[in-house]
């Protein structure tokens, strides 16, 4: 049987690359791997940070060796710390990308009104 994941752990490195790529060189397709990869990110990254904010906080140390139950306040901001980035610079490509792609839009719609007038 063929192992599913596999692909899907594929993706990211790549798409991440081809958007750098896209980006250098301001290609039209660049609003397109923007929202594609920053939504998959994101929505990856969600799920991770929710189950790191729903871990209970241990009220003393937790000793090592111990099966993981809980955080101290210390490993939850650590946690965090390296977490948030990974939520907020795929979602401001996400809106950035958006963004763009709505401009893109405008522009070809007042394109084609200009167009129907004429």
């Amino acid at each position: 049987m063929i192992d599913r994941g596999i692909p899907f752990r594929l993706f990211q490195l790549p798409v991440f690359f081809l958007g750098l790529y896209a980006l250098k060189k301001d290609l039209p397709y660049t609003p397109i791997i923007l929202i594609f990869y920053g939504s998959h990110v994101t929505t990856t990254v969600v799920p991770v940070l929710t189950t790191t904010l729903a871990t209970p906080i241990a009220t003393i140390g937790v000793p090592e060796g111990m099966p993981f139950a809980s955080v101290s306040t210390l490993q939850l901001a650590v946690l965090l710390a390296s977490y948030i980035p990974f939520l907020a610079v795929p979602l401001a490509m996400t809106i950035d990308g958006t963004r763009r792609m709505a401009q893109i839009v405008s522009h070809a719609q007042r394109l084609e009104k200009l167009h129907k007038s004429s």
